[in-house]
């Protein structure tokens, strides 16, 4: 939904305000773009070839629509977010149920299900009843006398953020670990447990809002820079992998993808859980850029730019407005909005299925990418050349979430906005002449089906038997498996159970197989030959994607019989695999071991996967506890010892062997030294160095609680430093020499910022910077902390040593965070050293630089600043 990073309101650098009198007028440059009735709308659409688009609902049976999901009958409930773009939530938003009474794929009736919600932004059936997030909550109502409307509301968890409405909680998906799964967005927060159940209190149906005291509410979950899952029966709240903004969702087999305004399609890597259990591993954050033509690509609309975006663009270019110049100065042609990726799984688009898709609200266009490699990781490639997928000339047209439905096809939420963008972004001399409101009481619900198509009927899961829905675990259409998955794991009928057990051991299709390995861990079924039969499936099944069987029966051995000698055998016997996927999630798998034996396959996977760094990651993640005897194994590699990448690695198990100061890890690492002898005595001295270093900063409980990263510390946002700023002013009316300019900068600038190719790219970039004009340059220059963006925050963050680190914290993991201070220099700090975390709520950049300078030596500085134009 959002066309600029979460917090842009925030990076604008304060300049003066012109009073009312002095601000110009553009109202005969901003005329208002009118709406399309629905009939005219469809006709502005250019689709690729052998598709087409169907209006599957409109006003006034929607109005708003930012997230959907049907149940098992095929009701379509739709979020509808009335009240954006408030500063403040105003309880103005819904849920609709949607009824297509005679099933020919379009809605005719409606009923308000649950209103009175604050920002509501994503939906999720479950047994008959939803489940709805309207930050700070998530709330399950559900309709119990059959009138369309819910009667019973009960708040489940609260806690997550509402400082932007561009940064909320959204995107719920089904997993194959029978969980909702949600992302936090940029808000973040501390999620608590409200409610100890779902049971219905007939009698009173708003009292259940408060803890049960008979089960003590669960610790707050920090969820900043996460995403999140929950047990819709059990209620069990974790924070997972993500952190991205608007979008998310899963693909057949569990791969998991994320999207943020200008990073269109992100892949998370890993499970932070995974990473850590090793408090000395400095992992890298989870989520990667995978679009092959970069986070912020070319995209191509046919829209016309609107006109407020190019007076905005051209007002900034000019300096006479703050904010970033983006894209070389061009109001449009980039991502800037990029939302609600989606993998298409449905079965009725010949073609598309496994395919990325994500809106851009700014360019009214669907975008679409090609999935390619192993996946460890995928490339995202673009299809369309020079053109979209999806685009529309109405500009009204927002693409802000996808969705899938009983017919296979693929459906997309429009908005149906004239102004999508932030409010804050929008300077009053612009946002004067617009209406943001304009569109309330609008929204379409688009399909895009295939030429030809011929809709096939809606199935009633709800009285579907049991022998019904194992029947289509294997269906090709995503909907279908997923929601039988969900309904076995809901009725939890253990008549199921052998069937399922079947399906695992002669099943022929790998998603299928899938389905049934975690219907059964939903069954408290699982079974060790269950396991062993996936674990089996490479040499013993003649079905696609067996590897992919092969990976789960992997994730899941350690689930069910630790101790087992068999699983053990058979998991240590894949190390040498070459499928490099498997390899990973094995390594993975070894670390919830706790035995002598996984030392052999952790070489083995090392050796294979050396200068990989993901599996690398993973073989170190593993190795917490056998990291002096993996150091004994893998330095007589010579794969090993000969790569860059692998002499790394062993520096960093001979260190984390010292940190954790186990006799039996430090006698192993110190006799594998040792043999190494003269024969490469620069290694030996290297891991001598490490596990002495390591020793002298052993850490007695690397399992005790580590230091949680504070929110950035709220901006006041208010003039510093008026009077130093006054004798300066001057400099404005002077001319400048450029050349003694870039003196100063590299004196005094350079630390932190980088311009022509010299200096570090620590703070913000002052090519948009120079674009604002030089008012602005010399007001950011004398009061640095008049407004920060919170991306550029500086943190104190004190180590147990005394020593005290000072920056910008750009990634960060339960472990670890990266932090970059002064010069650009990145330090990974682990969390079991820190001492404690502080936000100053300041920038970076220190006061009083113009120290020693008098008007004329600012006025050249400035005029050296501004050939970044």
């Amino acid at each position: 939904m959002k066309i600029r990073h979460a917090f842009l309101a925030l990076i604008l650098l304060a300049q003066p305000t012109a009073s009312v009198a002095d601000e110009p007028n553009f109202a005969d440059q901003l005329p208002r773009i009118k709406p399309m009735e629905p009939d005219e709308a469809i006709k502005a659409f250019k689709i690729a070839d052998g598709y087409r688009i169907e209006l599957a609902a409109s006003e006034p049976i929607v109005s708003d629509p930012i997230a959907m999901h049907f149940d098992e009958d095929g009701r379509l409930f739709v979020v509808e977010m009335r009240d954006y773009p408030e500063s403040q939530p105003k309880d103005g938003g819904c849920v609709r149920l949607l009824i297509d009474t005679n099933d020919d794929g379009v809605f005719d009736k409606s009923t308000i299900y649950i209103d009175k919600l604050a920002w509501p932004t994503a939906v999720f059936c479950w047994d008959g009843g939803i489940f709805v997030a309207a930050a700070p909550d998530i709330i399950y109502c559900k309709d119990t006398n059959g009138d369309g409307v819910a009667d019973y509301r009960k708040v489940i968890y609260t806690g997550f953020g509402t400082q932007n409405v561009q940064g909320l909680v959204n995107s719920f998906r089904w997993g194959l670990d029978n969980r909702i799964h949600g992302s936090a967005s940029s808000n973040g927060g501390m999620i608590r447990r409200v409610a100890s159940d779902l049971l219905l209190d007939r009698a009173k149906p708003h009292a259940a809002d408060t803890p049960d005291t008979r089960h003590p509410t669960p610790a707050s979950v920090n969820v900043r820079g996460r995403d999140f899952a929950f047990d819709p029966r059990t209620l069990k709240f974790e924070a997972t992998s993500g952190g991205a903004q608007h979008g998310m969702c899963f693909d057949d087999f569990g791969n998991k993808f994320v999207c943020s305004n200008s990073d269109h399609l992100q892949q998370v890597m890993f499970e932070l859980k995974d990473v850590e259990r090793n408090p000395f591993l400095a992992a890298p954050g989870p989520r990667l850029s995978i679009a092959a033509d970069g986070p912020q690509a070319e995209v191509y609309r046919i829209s016309p730019v609107e006109p407020w975006r190019i007076l905005r663009t051209k007002l900034r270019v000019a300096g006479k407005v703050p904010g970033p110049v983006e894209g070389g100065g061009r109001p449009a042609g980039y991502f800037t909005g990029s939302t609600g990726v989606t993998i298409y799984r449905g079965d009725a688009l010949p073609g598309l299925r496994g395919m990325a898709f994500i809106g851009d609200v700014g360019s009214n266009i669907v975008h679409r990418k090609m999935l390619t490699g192993t996946g460890l990781p995928f490339n995202g490639e673009r299809i369309d050349e020079k053109k979209e997928f999806l685009a529309s000339s109405d500009i009204w047209f927002r693409p802000v979430q996808f969705g899938e439905g009983p017919d296979g096809c693929l459906y997309v939420l429009d908005m149906y906005r004239e102004v999508i963008e932030h409010p804050a972004s929008l300077v009053p001399a612009i946002k004067k002449h617009l209406d943001l409101t304009s569109g309330q009481g609008k929204g379409r619900i688009w399909r895009i089906v295939p030429e030809g198509f011929e809709r096939r009927g809606t199935p009633k899961g709800s009285i579907a038997d049991t022998g019904q829905l194992l029947a289509v675990l294997d269906h090709q259409n995503a909907w279908h498996r997923e929601t039988a998955a969900r309904l076995i794991y809901q009725r939890q009928d253990k008549d199921a159970i052998p069937h399922l057990r079947q399906r695992v051991r002669n099943g022929e299709d790998a998603v299928g197989i899938i389905h049934a390995l975690y219907s059964l861990r939903g069954l408290d079924a699982l079974d060790e030959a269950s396991v062993q039969s996936a674990i089996d499936s490479r040499s013993l099944r003649q079905v696609t994607d067996r590897d992919l069987v092969l990976i789960h029966g992997v994730k899941l051995a350690t689930q069910v019989n630790a101790h087992s000698p068999v699983l053990r055998l058979r998991l240590d016997s894949l190390a040498s695999i070459p499928d490099p996927r498997v390899r990973y999630h094995l390594a993975f798998a070894l670390g919830a071991r706790q035995d002598a034996q996984k030392v052999a396959p952790l070489a083995t996977i090392l050796a294979e996967s050396v200068d990989d760094r993901w599996i690398t990651l993973a073989v170190l993640s593993a190795s917490l506890d056998c990291s002096g005897e993996l150091l004994a194994k893998s330095v007589t590699s010579t794969k090993v010892h000969e790569s860059k990448q692998g002499r790394a690695t062993l520096e960093q198990l001979a260190a984390m062997t010292g940190r954790l100061n186990d006799p039996k890890q430090v006698a192993a690492a110190k006799s594998a030294i040792a043999s190494i002898g003269g024969s490469d005595a620069e290694l030996a001295k290297t891991l001598s160095t490490a596990l002495s270093n390591g020793l002298a900063r052993a850490v007695k409980d690397p399992s005790a609680a580590l230091p949680a990263t504070p929110e950035p510390k709220p901006i006041s946002n208010e003039p510093r430093r008026e009077k130093e700023y006054e004798p300066f002013k001057p400099a404005l009316a002077l001319k400048g020499a450029a050349d003694k300019g870039g003196k100063l900068f590299l004196e005094r600038c350079a630390v932190c910022h980088k311009l022509d190719g010299t200096g570090n790219e620590v703070g913000p970039n002052l090519a948009a910077m120079a674009a604002r004009g030089a008012e602005a340059i010399l007001l950011n220059v004398i009061d640095p902390n008049r407004e920060v963006n919170p991306l550029f925050t500086s943190y104190n963050i004190r180590m147990k040593d005394g020593e005290i680190h000072s920056g910008i914290i750009t990634g960060e993991t339960g472990t670890s965070l990266e932090l970059i201070g002064p010069k650009a220099e990145k330090k990974t700090l682990l969390r079991v050293d820190i001492e404690s975390i502080q936000s100053t709520g300041l920038s970076l950049m220190p006061e009083a630089l113009e120290q020693g300078m008098d008007p004329q030596a600012m006025a050249d500085l400035i005029a050296y600043l501004m050939k970044a134009r």
